[in-house]
């Protein structure tokens, strides 16, 4: 008798409503239980991601609070975006300069980064954009060339697609690999893009700019590079803390800076 397969959740439209934090929607943070929340991005696979996000919608559908909305819808990626961190100021991204986008994603991510590199260069224009590819197995030379060609660039936009967060005796990044981005945020203006898991930044600290897009689907990396192009308004807020980096309810407002291509 074949095996029957199972039916994979669709986890990122659930919790996406939950991540909506403008002005009207903050309150809803305070209807869905926090631990829930955590779980969902602590959960090591998609399987046990579905099972949670499938308890969280059964909760806020229970209470006729809200109703599920796709995982790939446009208006909620974007006010989900949330901005942690800008020291420097370096958002928005603006033309004029030759700016360096480096993705980092596992090798299962087969499709990820398309969208927000094609927003990207359409953005900054292509031949003012130089962009690296790197993942689990790239080696010291190779990221040693990458922090070449990023020697006083006009900005450095690092994506990360990963969607697990670390384990005990495991990272969600290599660690050569996050402290090679940590020693590239000393030298270079930096900006971290985190698609997916937003507790990327315990491992490199030195990033001064940190936005999150929650999760790595076509409309989560179109908000994502709007958001850095100052073509979208910022005005997301964590659902969850990460205790000495950021808290629940924290988010840094930007205004849309540039209405090209809207």
């Amino acid at each position: 008798m074949p095996r029957r397969r199972r039916r994979r959740a669709h986890a990122p439209g659930v919790v996406q409503r939950v991540l909506v934090a403008d002005a009207g929607e903050q309150v809803m943070l305070d209807l869905v239980p926090r631990a829930l929340v955590h779980r969902f991005f602590l959960a090591p696979d998609d399987f046990r991601r579905g099972a949670i996000a499938r308890d969280l919608g059964r909760d806020l559908v229970a209470r006729e609070r809200v109703q599920l909305f796709d995982p790939n819808d446009r208006d909620i990626a974007q006010r989900a975006v949330t901005l942690l961190r800008d020291r420097d100021t370096l958002l928005p991204v603006a033309r004029g300069g030759r700016t360096v986008l480096v993705q980092y994603m596992p090798e299962t991510e087969l499709r990820a980064g398309r969208t927000f590199a094609a927003e990207v260069r359409a953005g900054l224009g292509g031949s003012a954009t130089e962009l690296f590819k790197v993942g689990p197995s790239t080696g010291a030379a190779t990221l040693d060339s990458i922090s070449a060609a990023a020697r006083d660039a006009y900005r450095v936009i690092v994506a990360t697609y990963v969607r697990r967060v670390e384990g005990e005796g495991r990272f969600a990044v290599p660690q050569h690999i996050a402290s090679w981005i940590d020693s590239l945020s000393q030298r270079e203006k930096v900006v971290v893009v985190s698609l997916g898991n937003p507790y990327l930044i315990k491992q490199f600290p030195s990033v001064g700019t940190y936005l999150l897009t929650y999760g790595v689907s076509d409309a989560q990396e179109r908000a994502g590079a709007r958001a850095v192009l100052g073509r979208a308004a910022i005005g997301g807020i964590a659902p969850v803390s990460l205790p000495g980096f950021f808290t629940r309810g924290d988010g840094m407002r930007r205004g849309v800076v540039s209405e090209a291509n809207q």
